[in-house]
């Protein structure tokens, strides 16, 4: 890589987390081009230069939430039982969403008038999900969840999941400690049902 190229991929890097850190701040409305140029202290016309336009920017900043989504469930300890580890990814899923929540609203609810991906199941071709689904077939592999189909389970696991987080972060629950009983109400009963009808299958 080259001096030019370094410094590119930096400016690059700084202006997706000044979007990023504004978006958290201030909202949808904070995300002007100016607002993100001098938040690091450039020019709105190197924002084009690097990016082609505003909606490539937010799609690269809808790219980098589903990196750092990614990168949390991918810190949970590999060397847990593999139902450990499943529970862990959903509970860390939960806690990066409490952590960045205009980012989780902007890559999920498609409020990114520029940018929105281009098929609905989008978030399902990321490496975010390709984490669960490997939790999945590790599970399956010791004889979890009988005959279904590793990537029906974690569709249920990924969608369970999220609509538990949706309504926390919406204000759905009266205070924190509820909610966390909620989602882990959600994991247990999502979970032993799950198992209860691939085992029931495999008696049919």
């Amino acid at each position: 890589m080259t001096r030019g190229d370094d410094t590119r991929e930096t400016k690059r890097t700084r202006l997706i987390q000044a979007t990023s850190e504004l978006l958290e701040q201030e909202g949808l409305g904070g995300l002007s081009l100016r607002r993100i140029a001098d938040a690091c202290d450039t020019s709105t016309q190197a924002i084009y230069t690097i990016f082609g336009s505003k909606g490539d920017l937010l799609r690269a900043l809808w790219e980098e939430g589903f990196d750092q989504l990614a990168d949390a469930l991918a810190a949970v300890d590999d060397e847990f039982p593999p139902a450990d580890r499943l529970r862990a990814v959903g509970e860390s899923y939960r806690q990066f969403a409490l952590d960045h929540p205009a980012l989780y609203e902007a890559m999920f609810a498609r409020s990114l008038e520029e940018y929105r991906p281009a098929s609905a199941d989008a978030e399902r071709d990321t490496r975010a999900f390709e984490i669960l689904l490997d939790c999945v077939r590790d599970c399956a592999e010791v004889g979890y969840y009988g005959n279904l189909e590793p990537r029906a389970v974690a569709d249920a696991l990924w969608t369970s999941v999220h609509g538990s987080v949706e309504l926390e972060l919406s204000g759905y629950y009266d205070d924190d400690a509820r909610a966390k009983r909620q989602f882990d109400l959600m994991l247990t009963s999502v979970g032993i049902g799950l198992r209860q009808i691939g085992t029931s299958n495999d008696e049919e």
